[in-house]
């Protein structure tokens, strides 16, 4: 899918991931509040976020090593996949090159 070309509008703002990808996608969600994250197949490796209505502004990510809490819907079609419990964001500038 590419940018802008979602087929419908979404009252709320959505982050859609494939199975396996959950970290990624709690990780993108921190950054849009009240998301909503759905599990879905058929995108590969992507994290896509499509902006709903509720839109305002992306956020400040919480500090590397924080826990996130996040609800994820899934489309009838895929199983349920229990989230890690060490589950953590990772923010790209608190990563120091080597």
């Amino acid at each position: 899918m590419a940018p802008d070309d979602y087929p419908n509008s979404l009252q709320t703002t959505t982050v859609l991931f494939a199975p396996g990808n959950e970290q990624a996608a709690a990780t993108v969600a921190a950054a849009f509040g009240n998301s909503k994250v759905e599990r879905v197949t058929g995108i590969g490796e992507v994290v896509q976020v499509v902006l709903g209505a509720d839109f305002k502004a992306v956020t400040a990510p919480p500090p590397s090593g924080s826990s996130v809490s996040v609800q994820i819907s899934r489309n009838s079609t895929s199983p349920p996949i229990k989230l890690p419990e060490d589950l953590t964001v990772t923010n790209a500038a608190d990563t120091t090159c080597e």
